[in-house]
């Protein structure tokens, strides 16, 4: 693709056994700040006080990033806290693509790589909103002459990001906020701080817009969505693009010794069906099948032999819900599909891929476990 975007569109959930909420406190670093003791871009998360952002509207509290990074394990506070136990290390965005020079590249985030940043810029921050804020009502919650905020003819032209992306001159005046919390950023892979940590690396010279929702509602207070759009503004034409996240579930009471040792890792293919009306005003209903895939985690109940670090109760996943396709292939690829599900443990005869070639490869290659291991360890 060249100046095109993908977008697609997760589901980080807890599959509960039982209930519980933990409120959790934000707190950071500002940019200077890091910049002048050397800790960059670690500790940047964002770039105004309070410098970590966390969805906590729900029962799931999670850490949200604009480094490419959801969770963050560089405080003391859950990653992902539910009834008072840790369920994740980090997960990173990934964007793969055979880039102009017909070699392949990866762009990641991840606990060793920081190859997304923002500008280092108080704009370049997480921005907040809600459902029903004042900018931010979008198309379908009443009508479309609503849905225009600011009365130009359009609806939700602007990302919520401190910029003026349609050049009227008015920022942040016309966007779309869903869920009773969501944040929203932009970050990119072709940074000056970016390029200067990683000179090996070759960016794709992509923008990420991200944003995230969660609600308060009871049945879907468990989990947070996330929608990522990707943005080719290089010159470059990217090909086979594939778009991944590395995620690392330690699951239990935080700071038990070893609670991160002792997970079991799977996934699932699930066939459901989505009956979808006109919202009861009479007209006829559609049945449509649908096939979701998901990968989760869930921390081995201590044996008090062999297994041990304290025990934590439900389970931990991702869902992959949907991603833009479009007919010409330029904005868009013409087909979708999870390509590849496969885990790495610290323990076993495989490292976690490190270099563009192993990380390509490993997104790339299009297969999924045939067999789950068994034995608890602190899979990836």
């Amino acid at each position: 693709m060249t100046k095109g975007y993908v977008l697609c569109v997760l589901v980080f959930f807890v599959l509960a056994t039982e209930f519980g909420f933990v409120p959790m406190a934000a707190y950071g670093r500002p940019a200077d700040q890091a910049i002048a003791t050397g800790v960059l871009p670690g500790a940047i998360y964002a770039n105004r006080d309070p410098y970590l952002f966390i969805h906590n509207a729900g029962l799931l509290t999670l850490q949200v990033t604009n480094l490419g990074l959801i969770g963050n394990p560089e405080n003391q506070e859950f990653s992902a806290g539910w009834d008072g136990n840790e369920y994740l290390y980090s997960s990173g965005l990934w964007v793969g693509a055979i880039g102009g020079d017909s070699n392949p590249h990866v762009s990641s985030s991840d606990t060793r790589t920081y190859e997304f940043l923002p500008a280092i810029d108080p704009i370049a921050t997480i921005y907040e909103s809600f459902e029903g804020i004042r900018n931010g009502i979008r198309l379908g919650a009443e009508n479309t002459e609503t849905a225009d905020d600011d009365g130009d003819g359009l609806v939700d032209e602007e990302f919520h990001n401190g910029l003026d992306d349609d050049g009227d001159g008015r920022i942040d005046e016309d966007y779309e906020a869903i869920g009773q919390q969501m944040f929203s950023c932009e970050y990119r892979d072709d940074t000056p701080e970016a390029i200067a940590n990683y000179p090996e690396h070759s960016p794709l010279n992509i923008t990420v817009r991200q944003r995230s929702f969660q609600w308060s509602a009871e049945g879907i207070n468990q989990f947070v969505g996330f929608d990522f759009e990707v943005i080719n503004h290089g010159e470059q034409r990217l090909r086979k693009v594939y778009l991944a996240f590395f995620s690392d579930s330690d699951i239990g009471p935080k700071g038990a010794p070893g609670y991160p040792d002792d997970d079991r890792f799977g996934w699932a293919r699930i066939d459901t069906t989505v009956v979808r009306g006109d919202g009861g005003s009479g007209g006829a209903c559609a049945a449509e099948r649908l096939q979701i895939d998901t990968a989760y985690m869930w921390d081995q109940p201590d044996d008090g032999n062999q297994v041990n670090g304290g025990d934590a109760p439900g389970y931990f996943g991702s869902l992959f819900l949907g991603h833009t396709t479009d007919d010409t292939g330029i904005t868009a690829p013409q087909q979708v599909g999870l390509s590849t599900i496969d885990w790495f443990s610290r323990e076993g005869a495989r490292g976690d891929p490190t270099t563009d070639d192993e990380r390509y490869a490993l997104i790339s290659k299009g297969t999924k476990p045939t067999r789950i291991p068994t034995a608890p360890r602190d899979y990836r």
